[in-house]
C-alpha cells in the first residue's frame, strides 16, 4: 500500500502543478478584467442615480405646487369661516350684556320685596306659635274633661247596676235561707230520734285515735329511716371519692411503672433504676452523670458499671463541696465516682472549679455543672436520667399514698357497711310501724262499715242535713256580700257629681277648643304664605345669580374667542399673500430640472454601453477560470482518496498494536521476540495458534473469578451494623421520652377533664333543677375508671320520679335535660353569639315558659346574644326583636322585622 501510494502521489503531483499553473493564469486575467469593469460600473451606477435623483426632484416640485394650490384654497375658506365666527361672537356679547342688565334689575327688585316682608313674616310666625300653644292647652283641657265625664258616667252606671242587682239578689237569698232553715229543722228532729249509731260513733272515734297514734309512730320511724338513708347517701360519695382517688393513684403508679419498665424483665436494666436518690437531688445527679446512668450494672451488658479500684489515694473535694454519694445510695459501683462529685451552691461553683483535681466535678441541685477540665454546663431542663430518678421517687411516694388511701377506703367501707345495717334496721322498724298503721286503718274501716250499716236507713237524712247546713252558711255569706255591695253602690251614687253639669262643662270646653283650632289654622295659613313667598324669592334670586354667572362666563369667552379669531384672520391673510408670489419660482425650478434630467440620461446611455463590453470580456475570462478550477479539483480529489487509504492502513496498524498491548502488555515490535520467532524464520500456522489461544482462555475461565471487593463489602456491612445499633439506642431513648411525655399529657388531660367535668356537672345540676322546678340530675363516668377512656352517662330524677337514665325519660323531659346540659357547657365556656334552631319544638307551653326564663337568665349571666329560630308564639312574645320572611307577591320574598323591646318601651312611656 505504501508503494502504491508513492506512485500515485508522484503522478498527481505533476497534474496538480499543471492545473495550479493554469488556474493562477486564469485568476490573474480575471482579476485584471474585474479591475477594469469596476470604474465603468461605478460610472453607470452614478449616472443612473443622477437620473433617478432628478426625476424625484421633479416629482417633489409637482407635489409642492399641488400642495400650495390646495393650501391657498383652504386658507380662503378658513378666512370666510373666521369672519362668520367673529360676527356670531359679537352678537353673543351683545345678548349677554342685555340679559345681565335685565337679571340685575329683577334681582334688586326681589331683594327689596324680601326686606319689606321680613317684619310681617316675623309677626306672623310669632302669632302662629302663640296659636299653637293655645291649641295644645285647649286640647289637653278638653281631653281631661272628656276623660273625667267618661269616668263619671261609667261609675254612676256601674253603681246603679250594682245596687239593683244586689237588692234583688238579697231578696232572693233571704227567701232561700228561710226555706233551708225550715227543712234543716225537720231533718234534725228525725236524726235525734235515732239512737242506734251512737255506739258505732264511739267505736269509730276510738279507732281514729288508735290510727293517729300508729300514724305518728310510722312517721317517726320514717324520719329515722330517712335519716339513716341520708347518712348512708352521705357516706357513699365519700367512699366513691376515696375509691376514685385510690384508682387515680394506682393508675399513675402503673403508668410510672410502665414508663420505667419496672414491670418488664429487661435483660440489662439501667443502673439508674436501682439508685436511691434523696428528693431534690435528681437534677444534680442527672447533670453530673448524664447518659452514664443508662448503663447497666450487669457485666454481661455491652455497657456496664464494674467494681472500681482502691479509692484510698483519691483526692479530696474542695472545702464547701459535699460529696454526692451522701444523697445517692444503692449501687456500690458508683460510690467511688459519686465521692468525686461535689454538691455546692451556685455562687461557689466558679470559685471552687479552679481547685478541682482530675476527674472531679461540682454540681448544684438546680443542674449547674463545673468539671475539672474547664467544662461548664448551666442549669437547663433535667436530663432523662434525672427525670427517671424523679419518677422512681414519685413512684415510691405513690406507693405510700396508695397504702394510706387504702386504709381510708377500708375505714370508709366499714362506715358505709355500718350505715347500711342501721338503714336496714330503720327500714324494718318503719315497716313494722306502717303495718300497725294499716291495722288501725282496717279497724277504722270496720267501724266505718258498722256505722254505714247502722246509718244506711238514715243516711239520706244525714247527707241532707249536711248539705242544708252548708247551703245555709253559703246563703248567709252571699246575703251579707249582696247587702255590702248594695250599700257601696248607694254610697258611690251619693258621692258622684251631677252628670248634666259635667256634660255642660265639656261642651263649653269643646266650643273653646274649636275656636282655638280655627285661630291656629288661620295663623298657620298666614305664616305659610309668607314662608312660601320667601322660599320662592330666595330660589329665584339664586337662579338669577346662576344665570348671571353663566352669562358673564359666556361673555368673557365670546370676547376672548373674537380676539383669537381676529388674530387668526390676519395670519391667514399674510399666508395668502405669501402663496400668491410662489408660482413664478416654481416655473423656473421646473425648467432647470428638465434640462439637467436630459443631460443625465445621455451620460447614463454612454456608461451603459461601456459596461456591457466590459462584462462580456469578464464572462469569457470567468468561464476559463472555472474550467481550470474544475481540473484542479479533480486532482485534489484523487489526492484525497489516496490520503484516506493511507490513513486507513495506519489506523489498522495502530489498532493491532493496541490489542497486543492490552492483551500481552508488550509492544507490537516485541511480539516476535517474546514468541521465540526469529526474524529470518517463517511465521507459525495461524489456525493452530488460534486453537491454542482458545484452549488457554477456557482453562482460565474454569479457575473462576476472584472477589476483589470482599474487604470493602465487609467494611460497609460493619458501618451498617454500627448505624443500626446507634438507631436502636436513639429509638430506646426516644421511646422513654415519649412515654414520659404521654404520661405527662395524660395526667394533665385527666386534671383538665376532671376540672371541666366538675364545672359542667355543677352548672348542669343547677340548670336542671331550675328547668324542672325541682328534682336532681348528675353526670357520671361509665365503663372505665380512667376519665380519658370512660363514657358519659346522664342520671336524671325529675320531681316525683325515680333516678333513671336519659333514654327512659319522656320526650319533653329529654329535651329539657338536653337543654340543661347544652347550656351547662355554654356557661363553662360562653360565646358572644348562640343560634338555637327549633329547640322548643317538643316542649309544651309550661316548659316553653321555663325555657324562655332560662334564656333570660343566660343573657344576664353571659351577656350572649341568642338567635332563636322558632314557630312557638310564647317564645316569639318573649324576644326583643322578631325577624320573618313574607311573600307579598308570588316568587318575591321580603324580610320584615319588629322591635318588641322598643315597642314595649314606647307603650310604657305612653
Amino acid at each position: 500500500a505504501e508503494k502504491e501510494t508513492e506512485a500515485l502521489q508522484g503522478q498527481t503531483v505533476k497534474l496538480l502543478a499543471d492545473a495550479t499553473h493554469g488556474e493562477l493564469e486564469s485568476s490573474k486575467a480575471l482579476e485584471t478584467a474585474k479591475d477594469a469593469i469596476a470604474p465603468v460600473r461605478a460610472a453607470d451606477v452614478s449616472a443612473g442615480a443622477a437620473v433617478q435623483r432628478l426625476r424625484i426632484l421633479c416629482e417633489q416640485l409637482e407635489a409642492e405646487i399641488r400642495r400650495a394650490n390646495t393650501r391657498q384654497a383652504e386658507l380662503e375658506d378658513r378666512q370666510k369661516q373666521i369672519g362668520a365666527d367673529i360676527e356670531r361672537e359679537a352678537a353673543l356679547v351683545s345678548e349677554a350684556d342685555a340679559l345681565l342688565k335685565t337679571y340685575g334689575a329683577e334681582k334688586d327688585q326681589l331683594a327689596g320685596e324680601g326686606e319689606q316682608e321680613s317684619e310681617a313674616a316675623e309677626q306672623a310666625r310669632q302669632a302662629a306659635d302663640i296659636a299653637l300653644a293655645n291649641l295644645a292647652q285647649a286640647e289637653a283641657k278638653f281631653r281631661e274633661a272628656t276623660e273625667a265625664l267618661a269616668q263619671l258616667r261609667a261609675r254612676r252606671a256601674q253603681a246603679t247596676r250594682s245596687a239593683e242587682e244586689a237588692k234583688s239578689r238579697a231578696v232572693r237569698l233571704q227567701t232561700q235561707i228561710e226555706e233551708v232553715d225550715l227543712e234543716a229543722e225537720n231533718v234534725s228532729l228525725e236524726l235525734n230520734s235515732d239512737q242506734s249509731i251512737i255506739q258505732c260513733r264511739a267505736d269509730l272515734e276510738a279507732a281514729h285515735s288508735t290510727s293517729k297514734q300508729a300514724e305518728h309512730a310510722a312517721i317517726e320511724a320514717e324520719k329515722s329511716s330517712h335519716a339513716a338513708r341520708d347518712a348512708l347517701e352521705e357516706g357513699r360519695p365519700k367512699l366513691g371519692a376515696l375509691e376514685t382517688e385510690l384508682n387515680s393513684l394506682e393508675i399513675e403508679a402503673e403508668t410510672l411503672a410502665s414508663v420505667l419498665n419496672l414491670q418488664d424483665n429487661n435483660l440489662w436494666p439501667a443502673i439508674v433504676d436501682t439508685l436511691q436518690v434523696a428528693a431534690g437531688y435528681e437534677v444534680a445527679l442527672g447533670a453530673a452523670l448524664g447518659d452514664d446512668l443508662e448503663a447497666s450494672g450487669d457485666s454481661g451488658a455491652p455497657i456496664y458499671w464494674a467494681e472500681p479500684g482502691d479509692a484510698s489515694n483519691d483526692p479530696q473535694l474542695p472545702d464547701g463541696a459535699v460529696p454526692l454519694s451522701r444523697f445517692a445510695s444503692g449501687v456500690p459501683s458508683l460510690k467511688r465516682g459519686l465521692d468525686q462529685i461535689g454538691v455546692v451552691n451556685s455562687p461557689d461553683g466558679i470559685r471552687l472549679m479552679a481547685q478541682l483535681h482530675p476527674g472531679q466535678r461540682l454540681v448544684t441541685v438546680e443542674g449547674d455543672l463545673w468539671r475539672w477540665d474547664g467544662l461548664v454546663s448551666k442549669a437547663d431542663a433535667p436530663s432523662a436520667a434525672a427525670q427517671r430518678i424523679s419518677q422512681r421517687n414519685r413512684l415510691a411516694e405513690l406507693d405510700r399514698e396508695i397504702l394510706d388511701c387504702r386504709k381510708l377506703v377500708s375505714a370508709a367501707q366499714d362506715n358505709v357497711s355500718a350505715l347500711k345495717a342501721s338503714s336496714q334496721q330503720a327500714q324494718s322498724a318503719e315497716g313494722e310501724q306502717r303495718e300497725n298503721w294499716r291495722l288501725a286503718q282496717r279497724q277504722i274501716e270496720t267501724a266505718q262499715s258498722a256505722i254505714d250499716v247502722a246509718q244506711r236507713a238514715v243516711g239520706d237524712l244525714a247527707t241532707r242535713q249536711s248539705a242544708l247546713e252548708e247551703a245555709r252558711v253559703r246563703l248567709n255569706s252571699s246575703l251579707a256580700e249582696a247587702r255590702e255591695i248594695e250599700a257601696d253602690a248607694l254610697a258611690t251614687l251619693k258621692v258622684c257629681e251631677s252628670e248634666s253639669e259635667a256634660s255642660a262643662g265639656v261642651e263649653v270646653i269643646q266650643n273653646q277648643l274649636q275656636a282655638t283650632r280655627i285661630a291656629n289654622e288661620q295663623a298657620r295659613l298666614v305664616l305659610g304664605n309668607f314662608e312660601n313667598a320667601g322660599r320662592m324669592r330666595t330660589s329665584r334670586i339664586a337662579q338669577l345669580e346662576q344665570e348671571m354667572s353663566s352669562w358673564r362666563r359666556r361673555k368673557e369667552s365670546a370676547e376672548t374667542q373674537a380676539k383669537d379669531l381676529t388674530n387668526r384672520r390676519e395670519e391667514i391673510a399674510a399666508q395668502l399673500a405669501s402663496l400668491a408670489q410662489s408660482p413664478e419660482g416654481f416655473t423656473d425650478k421646473r425648467d432647470a430640472l428638465d434640462s439637467q434630467l436630459e443631460d443625465a440620461k445621455h451620460t447614463q446611455k454612454l456608461t451603459t454601453d461601456k459596461l456591457a463590453e466590459a462584462e462580456n470580456a469578464y464572462r469569457n475570462l470567468d468561464r476559463q477560470s472555472r474550467e481550470a478550477s474544475e481540473a484542479l479539483g479533480e486532482v485534489r480529489a484523487e489526492m484525497a482518496r489516496i490520503d484516506e487509504r493511507l490513513k486507513g492502513l495506519i489506523s489498522q496498524r495502530q489498532q493491532v498494536e493496541q490489542v497486543v498491548q492490552e492483551n500481552l502488555g508488550i509492544g507490537a515490535d516485541e511480539t516476535a521476540e517474546v514468541a521465540g520467532i526469529k526474524a529470518e524464520a517463517a511465521l507459525p500456522d495461524e489456525q493452530q495458534t488460534e486453537r491454542r489461544l482458545e484452549r488457554l482462555k477456557a482453562e482460565r475461565e474454569r479457575l473462576g473469578g476472584v472477589n476483589l471487593s470482599a474487604e470493602k463489602e465487609a467494611e460497609d456491612t460493619k458501618e451498617k451494623l454500627q448505624t443500626m445499633v446507634t438507631d436502636r439506642d436513639d429509638l430506646i431513648a426516644a421511646i422513654s421520652k415519649l412515654r414520659t411525655g404521654i404520661s405527662s399529657l395524660n395526667r394533665e388531660g385527666r386534671a383538665r377533664l376532671n376540672d371541666a367535668f366538675d364545672k359542667v356537672n355543677s352548672h348542669f345540676q343547677d340548670l336542671f333543677t331550675s328547668l324542672f322546678g325541682g328534682g336532681t340530675a348528675e353526670l357520671t363516668f361509665v365503663e372505665s375508671d380512667d376519665p380519658l377512656e370512660a363514657g358519659l352517662e346522664i342520671l336524671a330524677r325529675p320531681p316525683g320520679k325515680k333516678p333513671q337514665v336519659l333514654s327512659l325519660l319522656s320526650g319533653g323531659e329529654q329535651a329539657l335535660t338536653a337543654l340543661a346540659l347544652i347550656f351547662a357547657v355554654f356557661l363553662t365556656n360562653p360565646a358572644p353569639i348562640c343560634v338555637l334552631d327549633e329547640v322548643d319544638a317538643p316542649l309544651d307551653d309550661a316548659n316553653v315558659e321555663r325555657f324562655c326564663n332560662l334564656l333570660d337568665s343566660m343573657c344576664e349571666r353571659t351577656h350572649t346574644r341568642f338567635l332563636v329560630i322558632t314557630h312557638n308564639p310564647i317564645t316569639m312574645s318573649r324576644v326583643d326583636r322578631l325577624f320573618g320572611v313574607t311573600m307579598a307577591e308570588r316568587g318575591v320574598s321580603q324580610l320584615v322585622s319588629v322591635d318588641l323591646a322598643t315597642a314595649q318601651a314606647v307603650r310604657e312611656a305612653v
